[in-house]
């Protein structure tokens, strides 16, 4: 479905949406106070305003109090779904790369960084 995120502006906007308003829809749907994240947590857009588009990151935020971070990167010129943990200044990242048919992978691994920071 997603397939032509790189080369079309409408696809690329449809899949940042869809992975943004999954995230709050959870949030939503648990109870959980929006404004213990910020998202995006890194600038995807040039000085001029114009966003990058190269799925670096799709997805970021930051939880508040815990300092930690969540990025989604889709790259297809990956051989497989990689995850790791990483220290960062304010706390630890957790960054996902994965090729773009690995969006559900993705989306569950949000889903348990999203609770592994509300359950502190």
């Amino acid at each position: 479905m997603f397939e032509d995120y790189l080369s079309s502006i409408e696809t690329y906007d449809k899949l940042e949406a869809l992975i943004a308003s999954f995230f709050n829809d959870h949030l939503k749907k648990t109870n959980t106070r929006p404004d213990q994240f910020i998202t995006p947590h890194y600038s995807n857009t040039c000085s001029d305003g114009t966003q990058f588009r190269d799925a670096n990151p799709i997805f970021s935020v930051i939880h508040i109090s815990t300092g930690n971070v969540f990025r989604a990167v889709i790259c297809d010129h990956v051989g497989g779904y990689s995850k790791t943990r990483e220290p960062i200044e304010t706390g630890v990242e957790t960054c996902v790369v994965a090729k773009i048919h690995e969006l559900e992978k993705i989306k569950k691994d949000l889903l348990d960084w999203i609770y592994s920071q509300t359950k502190k």
